[in-house]
């Protein structure tokens, strides 16, 4: 059976018998380190317990998860709670003065080009829908608006945490490339899983070195949306030939973090964690 030790060691290298740092600053670093790992062991826990919506993949994952009463505590407590019980114990300390500059020039850059790549996606899937409405597509097209919305409001996040961190963004848009439904499909499915596989999971890692957390949650909560949106272009690519001459469909598109879902049976939002009501429909 896994233990939260099990999954906090899946997510860092570190192990809670390691945390005696010698040096003062060392210290201080690796709680902090510590403190976001913690964040991603216990959402990593809470979505592996919660099976709706979920892959068959994590279900089974969910099973074998030793962890009583956590959905429980998990909507009782915020991850603010959380941040705020781990930093007071924190407050006394103090780190040597640093650059900020050189501590998150390459996550800077990371949010930059993430932000452009949302603000494209966003332009790029509103005109594949139009194709996908012009072909007789209307399921298709009700799901390429749906990850439009999605894409705007990660490009959203992403810029309100680079200018929270102190960076200018600098956005250029690209003219869509247009092609046929099926070819915009498959150049979806593409994109989304290469920034779910590989973009962003790097971005991750670079954040947390950086110690970055607005850049932590903006990537973390546009990489879990992005890998759903992959699955549902896929599965979309597949149904192709049934979909000709269909009509719109309904998606749910959270409008914090952007998750996109065809239905809305929780209470909280399975990225953000945010009441439901702050999802809207999109077709």
């Amino acid at each position: 059976m896994l233990t939260f030790s099990d999954i906090f060691e899946q997510n860092t290298s570190t192990s809670f018998k390691d945390l005696d740092i010698l040096s003062v600053e060392a210290r201080i670093v690796e709680l902090k380190s510590f403190t976001s790992n913690v964040y991603a062991s216990m959402e990593r826990w809470y979505r592996a317990c919660t099976d709706s919506g979920r892959s068959e993949e994590d279900q089974n994952y969910g099973r074998n998860v030793k962890m009583p009463s956590l959905r429980t505590m998990l909507y009782q407590t915020s991850r603010q709670a959380l941040a705020l019980a781990l930093t007071v114990g924190l407050s006394s300390w103090a780190l040597p003065a640093r650059s900020a500059e050189a501590e998150s020039t390459q996550t800077m850059k990371d949010l930059n080009t993430a932000l452009n790549g949302e603000k494209n996606a966003h332009a790029r899937y509103l005109e594949f829908a139009k194709k996908a409405d012009e072909e007789g597509y209307g399921a298709v097209a009700s799901l390429f608006r749906a990850a439009a919305a999605a894409e705007g409001v990660h490009g959203n996040n992403h810029e309100k945490a680079m200018r929270k961190l102190g960076g200018n963004p600098d956005v250029k848009m690209e003219t869509p490339a247009v092609s046929s439904t099926r070819e915009n499909l498959e150049a979806a499915i593409a994109g989304e899983s290469h920034e779910y596989k590989s973009m962003y999971p790097d971005f991750v890692r670079q954040a947390r070195q950086d110690l970055l957390v607005p850049a932590i949650i903006t990537f973390e909560q546009a990489m879990r949306t992005e890998e759903v949106h992959a699955r549902l272009f896929e599965q979309t690519l597949r149904d192709l030939d049934k979909l000709k001459a269909s009509g719109p469909r309904t998606y749910y598109v959270c409008t914090v973090c952007g998750f996109t879902t065809t239905d809305l049976n929780f209470e909280k939002c399975l990225n953000c964690l945010k009441p439901k009501d702050r999802y809207k429909p999109v077709s």
